[in-house]
């Protein structure tokens, strides 16, 4: 059999296997799945966190105990930023540590070339474009692709199979969301879902971090939204990896009497970071935890907890969880194994297009 190909991933693990480390403390991204692949087939053992400054304070504690420097990994962005509480705390008192990131640099001019450049006012500019490329026919093969989703949606509404598929949790919470109501969005696998499977009528009713990607804005973003917008339904949806890196802020939005209600698409993983590693090399590592009892985490913060037991609960529950006064968590249970399906069903249709 051919020995595959070493790449820089490869090269790391080595040269910290050399430099005696022994553990990595972390959690699993997009960004460094070659070289969560590289940690798999090594010695070195991974230690997946739930949130990235746990990382980096167990890093800290290990390098100050041991006289070796604690390593601590994450992905990008928010991911990176999380781990710099720790890292401070590690140099100001002279623990060793070593934090990798999955920050890349990506330099936009060489990768898009535009064939016309805009300078100006940008509202300005989108009105006056907007005045000079109107549509003068009907968009027949956009709104032939929105019929078939449409109809791919519809398709799922009576899904009675549990753990529920993501495509039958949205068919019912949009059922119960009404059109000017407010979803947040946190990162996750679920966030592909809503994407897709989310129809949105007015602007600013789907928020979702598409920029940064920050797992941990749906519940703290939602306590934000709902004083903007006293009298909205406000519907955090979050994976249980994303809930539980700002779970605590439930004391905050009891404390600011700031009800809304927390969906969260239970797996027991980072569900997203699974299906990618599924999807790029046939099995996954790092990514399953474990998770609190959520009714009772609820019930502790002085908040109303709600656990599904079947597919046809979802619609009551959620009415039910909108009519209380307090902040209410819905554990729901989801069956991710539709995240492949999805990849396949994707790339079936690019081919169609």
């Amino acid at each position: 059999m051919e020995k595959p190909e070493r790449n820089t991933a490869d090269l790391l693990v080595e040269c910290l296997i050399e430099e005696g480390v022994e553990y990595i403390f972390g959690i699993p991204g997009e960004e460094n799945l070659a070289l969560m692949n590289a940690i798999y087939d090594s010695p070195i053992k991974f230690i997946t966190v739930r949130h990235e400054q746990g990382a980096a304070f167990m890093a800290d504690v290990y390098g100050r105990l041991t006289g070796k420097a604690g390593v601590c990994l994450s992905t990008l962005g928010p991911g990176a930023t999380n781990l710099i509480t720790g890292v401070a705390d590690a140099y100001s008192d002279g623990a060793p540590l070593v934090a990798i990131t999955g920050q890349v640099g990506t330099e936009l001019n060489k990768l898009y070339q535009p064939e016309v450049e805009v300078v100006g006012d940008i509202s300005d500019s989108l009105l006056q474009i907007g005045r000079r490329t109107a549509r003068h026919q009907e968009p027949e093969k956009a709104l032939e692709i929105k019929a078939r989703m449409v109809a791919e949606h519809e398709s799922y509404a009576g899904d009675a199979s549990f753990p529920m598929k993501p495509q039958r949790i949205l068919q019912d919470v949009r059922k119960v969301m009404g059109k000017d109501d407010i979803v947040i969005s946190d990162v996750g696998a679920h966030k592909m879902w809503i994407a897709r499977h989310y129809q949105c009528y007015e602007p600013n009713t789907c928020i979702i971090s598409n920029g940064f990607a920050t797992m941990g804005i749906s519940v703290p973003g939602a306590i934000g939204a709902r004083l903007v917008y006293p009298d909205k339904k406000i519907l955090a949806i979050c994976g249980d990896g994303g809930f539980m890196m700002n779970c605590q802020e439930f004391e905050t939005a009891l404390r600011a009497k700031t009800p809304f209600v927390t969906l969260i698409f239970n797996d027991s993983s980072y569900g997203l970071i699974k299906w990618k590693q599924m999807d790029q090399y046939h099995k996954n590592c790092y990514v399953d935890f474990t998770n609190p009892d959520f009714v009772k985490f609820a019930e502790s913060m002085g908040a109303i907890g709600y656990r599904i037991e079947k597919a046809e609960d979802l619609v009551p529950t959620l009415e039910k969880a909108f009519q209380q006064k307090v902040p209410v968590i819905i554990d729901c249970p989801v069956d991710y194994s539709e995240n492949t399906k999805l990849t396949v069903h994707l790339e079936e249709l690019m081919k169609e297009l």
